[in-house]
């Protein structure tokens, strides 16, 4: 039997990482947010869809807490895991440059505002905000921090989703295929030190190339703060 508890939105708030469970095919799905989670939510509530059933699925019933995941050793275990780098960028065009009224903070406390912030500044923020030890805020905590530990059968690249999504539909016994949406492509197009642009200045131009965000000390920060996550996706 899957281990189950009461869900409450501040539960939810709490749990950051998506660990869903498929009690009738024995799967479970886990993926963070800025990582997919819209793709493999919706992917998991049409594995789950009954036509005759007019109810819209709700994904919180299906939810555990991730260090429930390793108790499930009969299930097919699947995690899915963003690039590091790339879902910094993603979190930063979506939450700083697009949508800023509702995640454009930096930790959990939510004191520290990205409002208006170039993106230098903010991979500043999140290398400080470690090295202090205090906690990001959901969408910027390391994929990787209650994981790590769990035997899973597979470790999917949410970029290499359409690549393997056969092997995937088999090992959860399902005929619906994943769909990727929210999937934010770069551009071609460089510009160079894009990381010191406003959001203004990004809001109303192409997104541009993934190297045109990036120099040597970025980069250092991220390895730092994300050495796991780092490590873990170059080994897949």
């Amino acid at each position: 039997i899957c281990p189950t508890f009461p869900i409450t939105c501040l539960t939810i708030r709490l749990m950051a990482s998506y660990c869903l469970v498929n009690n009738e095919k024995r799967f479970v799905f886990c993926v963070d947010p800025k990582c997919g989670c819209t793709t493999v939510k919706e992917w998991f509530k049409r594995i789950l869809d009954k036509p005759e059933d007019k109810t819209k699925i709700r994904i919180e019933p299906f939810m555990v807490r991730a260090n429930l995941v390793h108790t499930l050793d009969d299930y097919s275990r699947i995690w899915f895991l963003h690039d590091p780098f790339r879902r910094l960028i993603s979190f930063y065009y979506q939450f700083v440059v697009f949508q800023p009224k509702h995640w454009c903070f930096a930790d959990h406390e939510k004191k520290r505002t990205l409002e208006g912030l170039t993106f230098q500044e903010f991979i500043g923020i999140v290398g400080e905000l470690h090295d202090r030890g205090q906690r990001l805020q959901d969408h910027l905590q390391a994929q990787t921090r209650s994981l790590l530990d769990v035997p899973f059968d597979a470790i999917v690249k949410i970029e290499n989703l359409e690549e393997q999504k056969h092997e995937l539909m088999t090992m959860v016994k399902t005929k619906a295929e994943p769909k990727h949406l929210n999937n934010q492509k770069n551009s071609e197009i460089d510009m160079p030190n894009a990381f010191l642009l406003i959001p203004e200045e990004l809001k109303n131009n192409t997104i541009y190339s993934y190297s045109s965000f990036w120099n040597d000390e970025l980069l250092e920060i991220v390895k730092r703060v994300y050495f796991n996550d780092c490590e873990l996706y170059n080994s897949l």
